[in-house]
């Protein structure tokens, strides 16, 4: 399977960001990215839209960070600093707003936090979250709808709309 330069590009982008966002460490993330791009070069895969793709980079991804995190050496990383996060590529300029709501999002636990942003920032449906994450629908709308509870409750309402 041949890939463009930009199409790669987008694709490590994505992975770089959801692995920053569930590693909290910009080499643990870099690693990640790297590992999922070499993966999808040596893999062939049926689909090549740019959607199957980019579900198919956010599920290894999700995979390669939860196997980082099972190991004991993770938890002595030392998580990055607020200037360092550029996970909201669509976020406003107030770069206030930015640091609070990355700090909350900081704060969800990882199945929050996968689903949120996988539905807020990457744009998917719950449908196609379940399938990504291969968990029921039911459990995707209760965790989304906890995580937004959550975000809510640390952004003191209305700073983050959802």
């Amino acid at each position: 399977m041949k890939l463009s330069k930009e199409c790669l590009s987008e694709l490590s982008a994505y992975a770089y960001r959801f692995a920053l966002l569930t590693l909290k460490n910009k080499e643990d993330a870099e690693d990640v990215m790297q590992e999922v791009i070499y993966t999808l070069l040596k893999t062939e895969l049926e689909k090549t839209d740019n959607s199957a793709l980019k579900a198919w980079t956010y599920k290894t991804t999700i995979s390669k960070c939860l196997n980082l995190r099972r190991n004991s050496w993770f938890k002595k990383r030392i998580p990055l600093s607020e200037e360092e996060i550029f996970l909201f590529p669509d976020a406003e300029e107030n770069t206030d707003d930015k640091i609070d709501i990355i700090e909350a999002f900081r704060k969800l636990p990882l199945k929050y936090s996968n689903i949120v942003y996988l539905y807020d920032v990457a744009g998917y449906s719950v449908k196609e979250i379940s399938t990504i994450l291969n968990i029921k629908e039911s459990t995707v709308y209760t965790r989304l709808h906890r995580g937004h509870e959550k975000l809510r409750k640390d952004l003191k309402v209305c700073a983050y709309e959802i």
